[in-house]
């Protein structure tokens, strides 16, 4: 007869029938008895225990509670659930939460039901973001992002008279992105027992400073201070300190996931057979066949669960603050549409539950969704990609699309006599041009056709680059009443390009 912790007037059976599961969890522990704490032959009986109290309560009780907890989120600005996977076979979330039995299992406190903490989807999806950019992936907006090309290209080659290539700007922009939303780029290389690192990729912290340390080593060879590079240089400087650095206030929000509401009889029994208990114990006993088997049960999540996920992200909030860490994350999120960030989540968390698994015992099998659309999120990231190489970082081949005419028509100051002032009176007198500002001009060639452009994946920004007699020249300039990259590549087309100088390398 199994021994509990808790004996008296309240035993397991009317636990059971009649009161909290997470009570009979937590405080009525099974033992064979009290001289060894063994749990061999009161394990399975307690198990089932718990299961049927689960079982108990759920049903029309945890409607009543899902109810409420959806009234709740859904009186958040900006709330967002995802509700298309299943579970593909056994969840296990917290499995050590039970330090008697060594197992354990993730249940509501009150109403017994399981559930996966907000923390262990946040932090899954934080992981699985900066491990897809040393994939290499193509991100929400469409846009290559790969981390050891990255390491590649620039490791001791750096030549500041070259504008960075789209690989190094689109890298850092999601990574930035993830700082944005998750706080921090925080994954580094995990050391073996004698403190070495293991055998792997390199994460991205290793790759930041690799980066930072190549750039500070070349400028101090070539005698250049910031001041002195490109504006564009000087943003990716800003951009690689921003992210080694310390760790922000993160901007996305996540919830329990919970149960659907159809969903019923949630938990199953499952076992795991040890055929070497000796040997596992630590004693010298060899893993030989003459051991006795040692089955344990423990609870899990059935197949075919379905989950809420909830979540959601400050941006609407984070755009209209002012504060210093607000224009950072500001900063970071600039090019991204709310819309953008929506479905960079979506892809996120597709490629956690499907591919990565949440829980414990992934390697077997454990904590993998199916989505139930069987169509992944666009641009499913994923895989080698082959990256085209762009010496300066242009919006790459856009198809135009004829941009409305907007109501108001800015008059925006010219730049100053090196940009050919008498070009950008001209360009400035369109309605599309809402302000520019020449960024810098030298002597220094740019090794590139020119006259070329970069658009931000709103369009609603450009940097111009052009030659005017000896000089070379950047101009950024924002748009009026631009919604999208294709409409600020037919301004570019027919607005700008006409009227700029014609430098000897021809036109991009």
């Amino acid at each position: 007869m199994a021994k509990y912790t808790r004996p008296g007037a309240q035993t397991p059976n009317q636990l059971r029938n009649n009161g909290s599961p997470m009570l009979l969890f937590k405080k009525w522990q099974a033992y064979d008895d009290f001289s060894s704490f063994k749990t061999t032959k009161s394990r399975e009986p307690y198990w089932e225990s718990l299961q049927k109290a689960c079982e108990r309560v759920h049903g029309k009780k945890y409607r009543v509670w899902l109810a409420s907890y959806k009234k709740a989120l859904n009186s958040i600005p900006g709330i967002q659930c995802i509700d298309q996977y299943k579970t593909q076979w056994r969840l296990l979330v917290g499995y050590g939460t039970n330090p008697t039995l060594e197992s354990g299992i993730v249940l509501h406190h009150f109403y017994g039901f399981p559930y996966i903490p907000a923390s262990e989807v946040k932090g899954l999806l934080h992981h699985v973001a900066e491990m897809l950019a040393m994939e290499g992936i193509t991100d929400a907006r469409g846009n290559q992002v790969n981390l050891p090309e990255v390491q590649r290209v620039y490791d001791g080659r750096i030549d500041f008279n070259t504008n960075p290539q789209s690989i190094l700007i689109n890298t850092l922009n999601y990574l930035s992105t993830v700082k944005a939303l998750f706080g921090s780029i925080h994954l580094e290389k995990g050391k073996d027992d004698d403190n070495r690192p293991v055998y792997g990729p390199t994460p991205p912290l290793e790759i930041l400073q690799q980066l930072r340390n190549n750039i500070k080593d070349q400028m101090d060879a070539s005698n250049l201070k910031k001041t002195d590079l490109s504006d564009i240089w000087q943003q990716v400087i800003d951009q690689v300190l921003w992210l080694y650095g310390e760790h922000t206030g993160g901007i996305l929000r996540f919830y329990d996931a919970v149960p659907a509401p159809e969903e019923e009889d949630l938990l199953e029994m499952d076992v795991l057979t040890p055929h070497y208990p000796q040997y596992y114990e630590g004693s010298n006993t060899l893993p030989t066949d003459s051991q006795s088997p040692n089955p344990v049960t423990f609870l899990t999540v059935k197949p075919g669960v379905r989950f809420l996920f909830y979540y959601r992200n400050e941006y609407v909030s984070i755009m209209r603050a002012n504060d210093d860490a607000s224009k950072e994350i500001k900063t970071a999120l600039e090019g991204w549409s709310e819309q953008q960030v929506r479905e960079q989540v979506k892809q996120w968390l597709h490629k956690a539950l499907t591919e990565w698994g949440i829980g414990a015992k992934t390697a077997a099998g454990y904590g993998y969704f199916l989505n139930e659309t069987t169509t992944p999120p666009p641009g499913d990231g994923g895989g080698t990609i082959e990256l085209e190489r762009i010496e300066v970082p242009v919006s790459g081949e856009i198809s135009p699309e004829e941009a409305p005419t907007p109501k108001t028509n800015p008059r925006p100051n010219k730049p100053g006599k090196n940009y050919a002032p008498e070009v950008w009176e001209t360009i400035g007198g369109s309605p599309f041009i809402a302000a520019i500002d020449g960024e810098k001009a030298n002597k220094r060639p740019i090794k590139n056709p020119l006259p070329n452009r970069y658009i931000t994946a709103n369009g609603r920004k450009m940097t111009v680059y052009y030659q005017n007699g000896e000089f070379f020249c950047t101009v950024s300039l924002k748009l009026n009443g631009i919604n999208n990259e294709r409409q600020a590549e037919w301004v570019w087309r027919n607005v700008i390009l006409p009227q700029l100088p014609k430098s000897k390398e021809g036109q991009s």
